[in-house]
């Protein structure tokens, strides 16, 4: 289920990439649309974020997450399996 889908964004091989604002995660769905995972969560922690704003997904498949309260944008490496 999504709660606040906010930014969406897909790789080359077709992943979806949905960041959930109120859940505070990202979900990733293969080119089918099955859910594959959950990637992040909330806190401060690595891969953790306070209030996600956006998402990019490079050609190196990393997920780049910007979080303006915490004053960050981080770069998380994971490759989806289709």
């Amino acid at each position: 289920m999504l709660y606040e889908p906010r930014e969406i964004d897909v790789d080359e091989d077709g992943n979806i990439y949905v960041l959930d604002r109120k859940a505070i995660h990202i979900k990733v769905f293969n080119s089918c649309g099955k859910f594959v995972r959950t990637i992040g969560k909330k806190g401060q922690g690595p891969g953790e974020f306070e209030t996600p704003s956006g998402i990019r997904i490079t050609p190196q498949k990393e997920v780049l997450v910007c979080d303006p309260h915490s004053r960050r944008v981080l770069f998380l490496a994971w490759m989806a399996s289709s």
